[in-house]
């Protein structure tokens, strides 16, 4: 799993996954995101203002596990085992083409129902651990693996 993130908006994460798990529980029926936190009590006409539609059945992904792949998971557990406290040390900047399913959520909470006239259940919705991200890639698959040594100042190296 890889998180990536946007330094200049610190709330913008793209979760990467190889395996693909649902947000959520699994449901049947109608799912709204709310716009109003999971503490918040909505007024009485919740139900009519917000958009409701039937829960979508995702495409499944199966992930190619080839030689590119798994060059890829190598140079990212390379990454993950360098220390931190290295300074003025080269840096791997790894690059890849990596296809799969983008999934999105609107919000973090979600409510759901079995249909029109059902009572609702909430549920916190989001990807990855601790459901931090909306986003999320699942990989189906991974080519054009290539790394470039960096410097401490962000400079290509040999």
């Amino acid at each position: 799993m890889v998180v990536l993130t946007d330094q200049g908006c610190v709330n913008a994460r793209l979760l990467v996954e190889e395996i693909d798990s649902p947000p959520f529980p699994v449901l049947k029926g109608l799912v709204a995101f709310r716009p109003v936190p999971i503490d918040v009590v909505p007024d009485r006409d919740w139900n009519r203002q917000w958009e409701w539609h039937w829960i979508p059945t995702p495409r499944p992904v199966h992930l190619q596990n080839d030689a590119s792949l798994r060059l890829y998971q190598g140079y990212l557990a390379e990454l993950n085992q360098r220390s931190t406290d290295c300074i003025g040390c080269s840096t791997p900047h790894v690059t890849a083409t990596v296809t799969g399913r983008l999934d999105h959520l609107a919000s973090h909470t979600m409510d759901a129902r079995a249909s029109y006239s059902a009572p609702t259940v909430t549920y916190e919705v989001g990807f990855g651990q601790r459901k931090i991200a909306l986003s999320r890639l699942v990989v189906e698959s991974v080519s054009a693996v290539s790394v470039t040594k960096r410097d401490a100042g962000g400079r290509a190296g040999q």
